[in-house]
Parts: C-alpha cells; sequence; structure tokens
C-alpha cells in the first residue's frame, strides 16, 4: 500500500474556488488558461492573484506606461477566460524579490479569497532561470501552509487573523505532473487569451508560443487518452510537510 491509497488527491472537477498565482500578468494563460475555461464553465468561481506588476516586460515602453497596459491586458484576459476576481501584490518586478513579503502577502489573500485550490509556477523545475518564479512558486507554498496558522505572521498578535486551510496546491509549469485535464475544447480560448496580452507578444513571438503550446497540448493530450489537455503536479496539503512519500503523487 502507498500514501496515496489513503491519502486521496483532491478531484479538480469538483473544487468551487480556484485562486491562480502568476509572477508575471500572462502566466496563468500561458501555464493553465485552457484549465480555468473549463472551470470556469462548470461554475467554479477563479481568483486571480498576480505578483510583479510586469513593468519590466517591454524595450520600448516607460515603466509607468507599461504598467497602466499590462494591467488591463491582464483583466481583458482573465476575465476572457472566467476570471471574477483580481488582486495585484504591491511588488516591482525585481530581478530578486522578497520571497518572505511574497509569502506574507499572498496568506492576506488566501485568507480573504478562501480558496481550496491554489495553482501557480513549479518552483521545482529544472533549469528555471528566473528568480521570480522560484520564488513565487515556493512563496505561494509556504502561503498554503501559512494560511491556516492563527499565529502567522504576528505570533503575539491582539487580534489572531481569521485563518484558512487550503486542500491542495496545483503547480503548471511541472516537470512531473501527476495530473491532466482534458482541453481540447477550450485550447483556442487559451490561445486568444495569450494573445491579448498585446505588449508580449508580436506575431513571430506569438507564432512561437502558438506552436510550442501546441505540440505541449497534444502531447499532454496522449497521456490523457484525449487531443488535447494541459498537465499540473497537484498535491494535498497534508504531504507538503515532513512526508518523504510525497514524491510518489
Amino acid at each position: 500500500m502507498e500514501i496515496k491509497d489513503f491519502i486521496k488527491n483532491i478531484d479538480l472537477m469538483q473544487v468551487k474556488h480556484i485562486l491562480c498565482v502568476q509572477p508575471h500578468p500572462d502566466d496563468n494563460e500561458i501555464g493553465m488558461g485552457g484549465t480555468i475555461k473549463v472551470l470556469s464553465q462548470l461554475g467554479v468561481k477563479i481568483s486571480y492573484c498576480t505578483v510583479s506588476k510586469g513593468k519590466g516586460g517591454s524595450n520600448e515602453l516607460s515603466s509607468k506606461e507599461l504598467i497602466e497596459i499590462r494591467q488591463n491586458e491582464l483583466r481583458e484576459a482573465g476575465e476572457y477566460l472566467g476570471a471574477t476576481q483580481f488582486y495585484q501584490l504591491d511588488l516591482d518586478d525585481a530581478h530578486y524579490p522578497s520571497e518572505k513579503e511574497i509569502t506574507s502577502q499572498i496568506v492576506e489573500v488566501i485568507r480573504e479569497v478562501k480558496p481550496d485550490v491554489v495553482f501557480t509556477v513549479d518552483p521545482y523545475l529544472l533549469y528555471e532561470a528566473h528568480p521570480t518564479h522560484r520564488k513565487t512558486g515556493m512563496a505561494v507554498l509556504e502561503a498554503c501552509l501559512f494560511s491556516s496558522m492563527k499565529h502567522f505572521p504576528e505570533p503575539d498578535a491582539p487580534v489572531p487573523p481569521v485563518t484558512h486551510q487550503v486542500k491542495a496546491v496545483g503547480f503548471y509549469a511541472s516537470a512531473h505532473p501527476n495530473t491532466y485535464v482534458d482541453i481540447t475544447e477550450t485550447f483556442e480560448s487559451k490561445i486568444n487569451a495569450i494573445f491579448k496580452h498585446r505588449t508580449q507578444f508580436d506575431e513571430q513571438s506569438g507564432q512561437m508560443i502558438k506552436m510550442y503550446l501546441d505540440m505541449q497540448s497534444r502531447n499532454n493530450g496522449k497521456i490523457k487518452g484525449v487531443e488535447r489537455a494541459e498537465s499540473f503536479k497537484l498535491l494535498p496539503m497534508i504531504v507538503t510537510h515532513m512526508m518523504v512519500e510525497s514524491e510518489s503523487y
């Protein structure tokens, strides 16, 4: 018997509310846009949280101009897929953000939103060079753990915070997925949402990412037994602390 035989993973098709935390304003669409559309069509509440303001995503516009444009693009793309709540952390698009600061702010969002599952980028992706991605992934994992602890972040707070227990954490852009979602009917919606980030994709880069995601979704689909799929590493929160068997999920 393995641990996953008695600690069951969550069924994504049965959740009521998910929070999608992205390092930059276009990561949710790229990483899980098809799944977001699938879940929103099932009536799942979709909330977005964006860590950085994305001011480093252009060499042509000023930081102030770019932030305003990207905020509009973010909301347009998210609403197109079905997101209804949007949170923006007060962090610049720095090359080396503070993981502790990200964790604290995400805990606040989790306690307000109260999601069943929190999704983000996989911090364990081999060769991931972007520090905002690595730190966001770890910060989300930490926040999912600490959001249920009334002594975080102030052990002696006169009024303990209202806590929330996340059921599971999901990583997209993971090299070791264990969950596949059929996006055959929503792949085009994913691509359309990505292209709403107009400042990020010109014709050449847009076609390149479409080709890559087309190939990726078809490869995932072969594993799932469908035409197209997105993949995730989905972990019940109980296995994310002091449990070496978590690798078996």
